[in-house]
């Protein structure tokens, strides 16, 4: 079983790499486009730009996958509100893009999407709950899943809420990793009090999409943690967690120009699906510290400064 994940030097994509090449009966390849320096044992990178579908089809057809993991872009919500031609280049064309490779190939896609699709208005989103997407990340990922949709493929569209974890080098960050940079470093951090979302750990989260992928399951599901929080009550959770100064996080309130006051998704659906339960926040935090900072199999090639990753061991 040949496996190609887009982005696979990403936040999401190492995980979901790393869970994927313990099973002896697949093969992962892995795609980059501007993080060179992550890489996941057992898995052959390459570069790839999703918005080239010369170079998207042609990599396609040398390695013939038969189940394509989709997560290569920018969850940056500020570039794509102040970049919206780029946002699509990257999300809209690259998809369509992957998506046609994938149609050439008969081959499975699983999509990861977003939170974004739906405008907020609503304190918990379930699968039927109809899309009307708050800003341009979200419009951009909506129609990404329009073209899955209409695709002749067998697919499935992950709608992900916070994934939380430690960030490698040139990966997106998330509150967590954000607030302990912060305060380990005796730093304060603002964070909203009226942005609430249902947080999860990437190492669940991370094995749940590899699960899904190598599952019979087809459609639309939610993958999200069990517990509905603000930002600023995730940083509080972080700090009591992981011993640091809460005091030094600040309560604002959001002008909501960006997001959506509530990105909240319910998961009961993926969770029957799969037979698993999903954890709260409490249970993430703790695995996370558990966990440590690089999960085994995953290194920084030589050129990075290991220093960044270093100074968290204490952790």
């Amino acid at each position: 079983m040949k496996i190609l994940i887009t982005g696979a030097s990403g936040f999401i994509g190492t995980r979901v790499s790393h869970y994927l090449v313990r099973n002896e009966n697949v093969k992962v390849y892995g795609t980059y486009l501007t993080n060179e320096f992550v890489r996941v044992e057992s898995t052959n990178h390459e570069r790839l730009d999703v918005s080239n579908k010369q170079a998207v089809n042609s990599l396609f057809q040398r390695i013939g996958p038969n189940i394509v993991i989709h997560i290569a872009g920018t969850k940056d919500v500020a570039f794509c509100q102040r970049y919206p031609q780029r946002a699509r280049q990257i999300h809209v064309e690259g998809t369509n893009n992957v998506t046609s490779a994938c149609q050439e190939l008969r081959a499975r896609l699983i999509y990861v999407s977003s939170d974004c699709v739906f405008n907020g208005t609503k304190q918990i989103y379930f699968e039927e709950d109809i899309a009307k997407p708050f800003n341009t990340y979200g419009q951009v990922k909506f129609e990404g899943e329009k073209i899955v949709l209409s695709s002749s493929l067998s697919f499935i569209i992950i709608r992900s809420s916070i994934l939380f974890g430690y960030h490698l080098p040139l990966q997106s960050s998330n509150t967590v990793s954000d607030t302990i940079n912060s305060l380990a470093n005796n730093q304060r951090i603002e964070m909203p009090t009226n942005l609430y979302n249902t947080p999860i750990y990437i190492g669940e989260g991370a094995m749940a999409i590899s699960k899904i992928a190598l599952s019979n399951l087809e459609g639309i599901f939610h993958l999200s943690g069990k517990d509905s929080v603000s930002r600023y009550e995730l940083a509080l959770a972080t700090a009591q967690y992981f011993g640091l100064n809460e005091n030094l996080v600040e309560p604002i309130e959001s002008a909501l120009g960006l997001r959506p006051k509530y990105s909240c998704l319910n998961s009961n659906k993926l969770e029957r699906s799969l037979k698993i339960e999903l954890s709260g926040i409490k249970e993430g935090l703790l695995k996370m510290k558990s966990d440590g900072v690089i999960p085994s199999g995953i290194t920084l090639l030589d050129g990075y400064d290991k220093h960044i990753i270093d100074t968290k061991r204490y952790l």
